[in-house]
């Protein structure tokens, strides 16, 4: 009793995070949920979400700014696991440019210009060149030119505030907006021509001053060129320093796509991504036929070619192909696990509590959604080209993937707020629902040794764990009973906490034998009852569960692991716990 005292207390050091009951650890609180297109209470949500998008799109919300006479638009929700669409919904616009002969009926394969979701296709690009990139390679590796200026010195030596130090500059910088390097080179929105700058009041320029390829009246830029007119801009910050946009990052991005690769960058795309997807109406040039287009009225960005800039937003594509791009991602079907895993996390933090920079990932942290009130990380990237605003965006926490196409004039963060606030509390119900079904309840020992556990799915994150008896020994009972357990000045009383969570790892069948689905227990101390911690004076509101996890061995075996047991119908039948050495039959 002495030994599994101190073990108890060992585990119940875990501090809580201050302003929430729970602390679970970062993603999936429960495995991913199923079916969800055929779910009633999914379909219920996405069918008043479909309402709520005919107000917007109608103009019936001004909480959803959305010019509906000029502007057309598509959403799709979609999971991983399904073939059918969570909800598709479309608004064609009254008012269109149909002079170059675009759709006059918007469908999941009408094209819309995708713009800076390009930069995905990008890096996934240069991903898949395993074995011949590395993601820490300096970019001066592959690109001479670049290779030359980062050997130039001037006579006082390297000038840090106006040239750039090269051979700093990894592909992951570039990726994750962490080079320092300018934002645009062909884009002088300041000056549009020598004699009459955009801004009044700016001195004219000489014509030495503004590039001499890819604007209007000039031809197209070659890698020699847009990379020798360039090397004139300043740097915006140290590399690494802090993430600063750049799209001439992901030109040069492309460009090493193109060298390791040996073909020009949109036959890589195509071949490589676009083929293997069945991307069939994606494009990375303007289409041949634009008929099957949506093309807003205003100024005309439908058929504008970004030639060398093409790997910093030029891609066409439409919902159907962009949500299979986005369930490929999350499926794996081009990375393997680990590469995805890796790729789908921050790079770099922001100003902004609720924001981080990935590559080239514009991750956004959500909460109040759901019953546990816990953090959901979105990954996504958006776009724009003219009059064309798009969003893409995966939540690995549930297997979705969300798409936002518009052509004229909306708000994309009002849009994607009506998404997040209708189907995320269903998918997370759907989620607990099939836990329930699949792991709660109550299993024993088949001996005379007096095991038994009991796991349910209530409004916290995870299973909460409600009985946890091994060998006549009550773990629950002995964890409350240690002395000394507030963890936090200010957080009030607490009460112990055992909850699981899936850890991802998953052992499939062999047709005779079903799966192993493996979680963890994590101990906490809560507040007491119902209530939340209080914040009052302190600084920080933290989550440091993340020390608490595979602690305490017992023959090399962690006392926190927990491995369910399926047949092989997929119905679970018992569960494993390791570090007790007792495998438990599920009886109710």
């Amino acid at each position: 009793m002495a030994r599994q005292a101190v073990i108890v207390a060992i585990l119940a050091c875990v501090p809580l995070a201050l302003g929430a009951r729970f602390c679970p650890p970062l993603g999936a609180v429960l495995p991913h949920p199923r079916n969800l297109s055929t779910n009633s209470v999914v379909r219920e949500a996405a069918a008043n979400l479909s309402s709520a998008l005919d107000d917007a799109t109608q103009g019936r919300n001004p909480d959803v700014p959305y010019q509906a006479n000029v502007t057309s638009s598509s959403v799709s929700v979609r999971s991983i696991y399904d073939s059918d669409f969570i909800l598709r919904h479309h608004h064609t616009a009254p008012v269109r440019n149909d002079s170059l002969g675009g759709t006059t009926n918007v469908t999941s394969d009408t094209l819309y210009r995708i713009g800076s979701i390009t930069k995905v296709f990008t890096v996934l690009a240069l991903l898949l060149q395993e074995g011949k990139v590395s993601y820490d390679d300096p970019v001066t590796k592959y690109i001479p030119e670049l290779a030359a200026l980062a050997s130039k010195k001037d006579s006082e030596g390297t000038r840090d505030v106006d040239r750039v130090r090269w051979n700093d500059v990894t592909l992951r910088a570039l990726a994750a907006h962490l080079s320092g390097i300018g934002r645009d080179y062909l884009l002088e929105f300041a000056s549009s021509s020598t004699e009459t700058p955009t801004i009044p009041g700016l001195p004219p320029l000489n014509a030495t001053d503004l590039p001499t390829c890819g604007r209007p009246g000039t031809s197209p830029c070659s890698a020699q060129e847009y990379l020798a007119g360039f090397s004139r801009r300043h740097p915006v910050f140290p590399t690494s320093s802090t993430p600063s946009y750049s799209n001439v990052a992901f030109t040069l991005l492309g460009l090493v796509v193109e060298k390791v690769t040996k073909k020009p960058y949109a036959t890589v795309i195509e071949e490589q991504i676009f083929k293997p997807l069945g991307m069939s109406r994606s494009s990375v040039t303007p289409p041949k036929d634009p008929s099957g287009s949506i093309i807003p009225a205003g100024p005309d960005a439908w058929s504008t070619n970004f030639e060398i800039d093409n790997p910093d937003g030029s891609i066409y594509s439409s919902t159907n192909d962009l949500s299979a791009f986005g369930r490929a991602i999350l499926r794996n079907e081009l990375l393997d696990p680990a590469t995805t895993r890796a790729w789908l996390k921050p790079l770099t933090h922001t100003s902004s509590l609720s924001s981080s920079v990935g590559a080239p990932w514009e991750i956004y942290r959500v909460r109040g959604v759901t019953p546990d009130d816990r953090l959901i990380d979105l990954y996504t990237k958006s776009g724009g080209v003219g009059s064309y605003a798009t969003i893409l965006t995966l939540v690995p926490d549930y297997g979705l993937v969300i798409t936002i196409l518009t052509a004229g004039a909306a708000r994309l963060d009002k849009l994607a707020e009506l998404v997040i606030k209708h189907m995320f509390p269903a998918v997370d119900q759907a989620a607990r629902d099939q836990a329930q079904a699949q792991y709660a309840g109550v299993y024993t020992s088949t001996a005379a040794d007096n095991s038994t556990v009991s796991f349910a799915v209530d409004d916290g994150p995870g299973l909460n764990v409600e009985r946890w008896i091994v060998n006549g020994v009550d773990y629950v009972e002995l964890l409350g009973s240690m002395p000394g357990q507030t963890p936090l000045v200010g957080a009030g009383p607490t009460q112990p906490s055992i909850r699981l969570y899936p850890t991802g790892l998953v052992s499939n069948g062999n047709g005779t034998s079903g799966s192993k689905v493996s979680f963890r227990a994590l101990v906490e101390q809560i507040p007491a009852g119902n209530t939340t911690a209080t914040k009052e004076s302190a600084l920080f509101d933290i989550c440091l569960t993340w020390f608490g996890f595979d602690g305490l061995l017992h023959g090399s075996v962690a006392l926190d692991e927990v491995v369910f047991e399926l047949g092989p119908t997929g119905r679970t039948e018992s569960v494993d716990l390791r570090g007790w050495r007792q495998v438990l039959t599920k009886s109710s």
